[in-house]
């Protein structure tokens, strides 16, 4: 099976949840990956971040466990699922 490349869509997606998840207030930057997120996989993984600045840990496990189902080579919704199972920030890298 060929797994079809990402759009240029999707990585600005991945870069603004990743910035938005270390920055100060990432709110901005989730709701400008928000409005571009084309496919199910994006929306997800937006709201899986949102739901983690928001400290919302049982959605964000809810959330996480359902899109890795799904898309088990998602490293990012991985460690996010596992940081705030864990309690630790995204920024700390523990």
């Amino acid at each position: 099976m060929v797994t079809p490349m990402p759009s240029a869509d999707h990585e600005q997606v991945l870069r603004l949840v990743t910035a938005a998840l270390v920055a100060p207030d990432g709110d901005g930057l989730l709701a400008r990956a928000h409005g571009i997120a084309a496919t199910t996989r994006d929306r997800q993984l937006v709201a899986i971040a949102t739901a983690y600045r928001r400290g919302d840990r049982e959605l964000v496990d809810a959330l996480a466990r359902d899109h890795l189902v799904d898309h088990p080579d998602n490293v990012l919704v991985a460690r996010i699922a596992d940081a705030s199972h864990n309690h630790t920030s995204i920024k700390e890298g523990t």
